[in-house]
């Protein structure tokens, strides 16, 4: 009888195995079945998300800042461009504020 169970288990981990490699093979390499597991796990994090969301703000911020400083535009113009990036680095140091530093630390270094 435990021979037969056993035969029983390596023709299902067999058939399994089979279906498997089909479905990524009819599905450009991914399986279906697996996809939905890794996007539940990046949406777990929202906090992770919010925070990339103002970083790439601050970012597009700071590029904008310097090109208006290279087209020489008012101190006024620039300073409104400060303020937005300041408010948004608050945001980021209420989320999460060791992060935030060493963000903008690279950010500013750059």
């Amino acid at each position: 009888m435990p021979s037969e169970i056993k035969q029983r288990q390596a023709e299902s981990e067999r058939v399994e195995k089979a279906q498997k490699n089909r479905r990524m093979r009819l599905n450009g390499g991914i399986d279906p079945q697996e996809q939905p597991q890794r996007v539940v796990s990046k949406e777990l994090d929202p906090k992770d998300q919010l925070f990339t969301f103002i970083y790439d703000e601050i970012v597009e911020r700071r590029n904008h800042q310097n090109d208006m400083e290279e087209a020489g535009c008012t101190g006024a113009q620039r300073q409104d461009a400060a303020r937005g990036i300041a408010s948004r680095i608050s945001r980021l140091k209420q989320l999460d504020a060791e992060k935030a530093e060493e963000a903008i630390n690279r950010l500013y270094k750059s």
